[in-house]
């Protein structure tokens, strides 16, 4: 059997008859990106802002440091907001990447020096 054949049927090379399927998971991805890109195109506003904490930065600690939530909300989660409203780079991903840190820092709160009582269940 000569190359070409096996090529053939193997789908590798130029064969006006043969037609080549896309790979199930990178077309399962392509069409969930699109679903996504959709649903996140029905209500993107026009401009973002990164809400404010609704604690100092240090009052986190010591489960976050008081470096550390300065760095990722002024630098990180900013930087997302900004360039979404700048028009730079992927506008799907910076709005989605400043909507999930404005959720994320909303689930945080001050530390009272509470301690967990009982079992876990």
């Amino acid at each position: 059997m000569d190359i070409a054949r096996l090529k053939q049927l193997a789908g590798i090379g130029e064969n006006p008859h043969f037609i080549s399927m896309p790979n199930p998971r990178q077309e399962f991805a392509r069409r969930h990106h699109e679903k996504m890109k959709l649903s996140m195109n029905e209500s993107k506003p026009q401009k973002l802002e990164l809400k404010k904490l609704a604690y100092a930065t240090g009052d986190l600690s010591p489960v976050l440091s008081k470096d550390n939530v300065e760095y990722h909300y002024n630098v990180l989660s900013n930087g997302y907001v900004n360039r979404y409203n700048n028009g730079e780079g992927d506008a799907d991903f910076n709005y989605g990447g400043a909507m999930l840190h404005n959720l994320f820092w909303e689930q945080l709160q001050k530390a009272d020096g509470s301690k967990p009582e009982g079992a876990i269940k």
